[in-house]
């Protein structure tokens, strides 16, 4: 896991989204995280 609080060049991309979370590097879901369709993303 990463925090983007720990890097200034994702904090600066995603502050605004917070939560924001990245699948292989790529932004997934923000504001509100469907737990069900991140699950299914990570199970494939």
């Amino acid at each position: 896991m990463l925090s983007i609080t720990e890097d200034p060049e994702l904090a600066d991309e995603y502050w605004e989204k917070i939560p924001v979370i990245l699948v292989d590097g790529q932004p997934f879901d923000f504001w509100r995280v469907n737990r069900d369709r991140l699950m299914t993303k990570l199970s494939t």
